[in-house]
């Protein structure tokens, strides 16, 4: 009798998924691109420091209940601005944001959006947070593996002659697996996160960039809406209880050392790939204000817990935080990987590459760099 009762006894089951919370905050402003571009005086107008970004269908709704049926035609063929200047329309905004301090707010025709959901508040897709990780990961790796390793891969690359957009797919096959089912990080599984705010928008700003070269000169201004320093976001991130029970048996040694880390050590691989590009980028921007906003990420680094980092992310981040860095530019192939794939010209120092960068502006100055955040990952209990 004791016997059965004890068979019968039930167990709580083991977990399949383990939740993680994840807390982003934003350090320097950050933009997500969702590949739209507004353009001034049809998408949006400026009224004082603000940027109004407005309905068009609610703006010539309005018009249309208004003004006489022999006018409609030639108010749909005039810009918004003129239509705007005698209808008292301007009140009927989608949203508003404020203008940076100091960015311009004229002689721009197109502004950059962020991405948004279908309820208009603006996020910060999963995806892009996976990709940080990604890349940190591969980055370890090829730190592990050495410059043979890369050299190997880059000479098959340029023998192949394939599409630029697939030239690093046999460094990431190596690093993660061949196929999509046995692919290694296939385990981590980060939400898209949000600003918990009263109405569930987070803030957006009107930022001013530029593309700047190494000397300080710029050329192109960039236009774009970005979170604010100071914004908060929460997410959560699923990681499989067993991270490498999906893996091929190869594969599977080499991660298993991982696999008892929390999400797969991701905190610890994100802290040694930003602390190398923070150290890249105060090597290229030598004594100047840029260098000094880089010292100040790195002693904000080192104020840090384990469970925290800093990521560069987003737009603005750069060819170098989004590929295998310093790992190709000190390759003695990399020359010929930028001829074979349009990455330069006969000029470009491997060095140096990429000789510019997307810096803020405030006043006529730059300001320090886009996309920094402090990120957290921490157990539910």
């Amino acid at each position: 009798m004791t016997a059965n009762r004890t068979a019968s006894r039930s167990t709580r089951p083991s977990p399949l998924l383990h939740v993680l919370d994840l807390r982003l905050e934003v350090v320097t402003p950050l933009h997500i691109g969702n590949g739209e571009e507004l353009i001034r005086n049809y998408d949006f107008v400026t009224e004082g420091d603000e940027l109004v970004v407005l309905d068009i269908e609610a703006v010539y709704g309005k018009l249309f209940d208004t003004l006489p049926q022999d006018q409609w035609q030639r108010l749909a063929n005039l810009p918004l601005n003129r239509v705007l200047a005698t209808s008292g329309a301007r009140d009927l905004a989608r949203y508003r944001m404020p203008i940076a301090r100091g960015a311009s707010d004229e002689g721009y025709e197109t502004v950059r959006a962020f991405i948004k959901d279908g309820f208009g508040r603006p996020y910060l897709p999963g995806s892009s947070l996976k990709g940080a990780i990604r890349t940190a990961f591969a980055m370890a790796y090829a730190n592990e593996f050495g410059g043979e390793w890369i050299d190997g891969h880059v000479s098959e690359t340029i023998q192949r002659r394939t599409r630029r957009e697939f030239a690093a797919q046999s460094l990431d096959q190596d690093v993660f697996g061949s196929r999509p089912n046995s692919d290694a990080l296939r385990a981590i599984r980060p939400s898209d996160l949000y600003a918990q705010t009263d109405d569930g928008h987070a803030p957006l700003e009107l930022v001013e960039t530029r593309v700047t070269k190494r000397n300080g000169t710029s050329t192109a201004t960039i236009m774009v809406e970005a979170m604010p320093s100071r914004t908060v976001l929460h997410g959560t991130m699923t990681v499989d209880a067993d991270p490498v029970a999906h893996l091929e048996a190869a594969q599977r040694d080499a991660w298993q050392a991982l696999a008892e880390a929390p999400a797969l050590n991701a905190i610890g691989f994100l802290r040694e790939q930003s602390m190398a590009l923070i150290n890249r980028e105060k090597r290229h921007h030598g004594g100047s204000a840029v260098a000094a906003e880089f010292t100040a990420l790195e002693r904000r680094m080192a104020t840090l817990d384990a469970d925290s980092t800093l990521v560069w992310v987003g737009w603005g981040t750069g060819w170098t935080a989004k590929t295998y860095g310093e790992h190709l530019t000190t390759s003695p192939l990399f020359p010929e990987v930028t001829r074979t794939f349009k990455l330069g010209n006969d000029r470009t120092e491997a060095g140096s590459f990429p000789s510019s960068r997307r810096l803020m502006y405030a006043s006529e100055r730059v300001v320090g760099p886009v996309g920094w955040a402090q990120l957290t990952i921490s157990p539910r209990t």
